[in-house]
């Protein structure tokens, strides 16, 4: 049976043309318009997207239009096989409102869990960008090994079934 050979270990990550300060990775990686998300698999954007937000950017996204606008990228990504939401702050800068705007602390964290129970997304803190950037690549790199290993067992049953 021939292998994967870690096919995961060369992925090219896709970065969203629109993002405005994009993360470095040990991937190499190509600029493109992607529907959902900031950051995919190239060949698989219509099937993996990890979206970044900064804390301000997350809170700005919880009011008004822009909460519009989130709500339907989160509703875009249940078509994906996986989409995540990477929040570059901890927990605890939320809960003690170290942000740019007035919503309450209470509110933005019981904002992060209702959208992520309503969409059934994970959400990823990250205590800094650098964490944030090391989150995302590692989620890209775990999906793609999931996939090679699942096209690996279909490579098995199939070979199985032509032999018997």
């Amino acid at each position: 049976m021939k292998t994967s050979l870690k096919l995961y270990e060369s992925i090219t990550i896709v970065v969203d043309t629109r993002e405005r300060c994009p993360h470095s990775f040990n991937h190499p990686t190509v600029a493109g318009t992607l529907a959902t998300g900031d950051y995919s698999i190239l060949g698989f954007e219509d099937k993996v997207s990890v979206e970044k937000k900064s804390v301000d950017d997350l809170v700005g996204c919880l009011k008004d239009e822009e909460r519009k606008k989130f709500e339907k990228e989160l509703q875009r990504s249940r078509t994906l096989d996986y989409f995540s939401v990477v929040i570059e702050a901890s927990l605890s800068d939320l809960t003690k409102g170290n942000y740019r705007s007035s919503i309450s602390p209470a509110s933005v964290v019981q904002n992060i869990i209702a959208l992520s129970v309503r969409h059934r997304i994970p959400v990823w803190f990250a205590e800094t960008r650098e964490m944030g950037q090391r989150i995302t690549e590692s989620l890209l790199e775990k999906y793609a090994r999931d996939l090679c290993k699942r096209f690996e067992a279909f490579q098995r049953m199939t070979e199985e079934n032509h032999a018997a």
